[in-house]
């Protein structure tokens, strides 16, 4: 069992109160010896009385002190629940980052594109007399054909 604020108050408190109580009762124990000695019932009968009272003062403080560490409890078990939680999604993440590419493998792939779309435009370049001349000679054909 710990101690939280709130039971080590109402302990303190407790204390303090039984030491009120035995300080009253030895001061009511020790009678001049002119008076003739009581009973014990008859010595302790009112401070029982007291006893009583603040036993109950300092439960109704223990419940009412303890109260907010309960909540503070279930408030921490919430957030510990929240954080192991964020965790298990951070842990995924950096689960699917590994096989990502980093920032140089990023940059040789984006080099490679440039030289293949270089490479692409200096293709187009080539093909354009090649169309030109399939284009006049379709036409030839054509006309070769209109004319027979």
């Amino acid at each position: 069992m710990t101690l939280t604020p709130s039971r080590r108050a109402f302990i303190c408190a407790l204390s303090i109160s039984a030491l009120g109580i035995l300080a009253l009762a030895s001061a009511a124990l020790a009678q001049p010896a002119e008076t003739p000695a009581k009973s014990l019932p008859e010595l302790l009968g009112p401070w029982f009385g007291l006893f009583a009272v603040v036993i109950s003062v300092g439960g109704t403080l223990y419940a009412f002190l303890s109260s907010p560490s309960k909540k503070n409890a279930d408030a921490v078990e919430t957030l510990n629940e929240i954080v192991t939680d964020q965790g298990k999604r951070i842990q995924t993440v950096e689960d699917e980052l590994k096989h990502l590419p980093d920032r140089d493998s990023q940059h040789r792939v984006e080099l490679a594109l440039a030289q293949m779309n270089g490479r692409f435009e200096a293709l187009d370049e080539r093909l354009k007399p090649i169309a030109a001349t399939s284009q006049r000679l379709s036409e030839f054909l054509l006309e070769q054909a209109r004319k027979s």
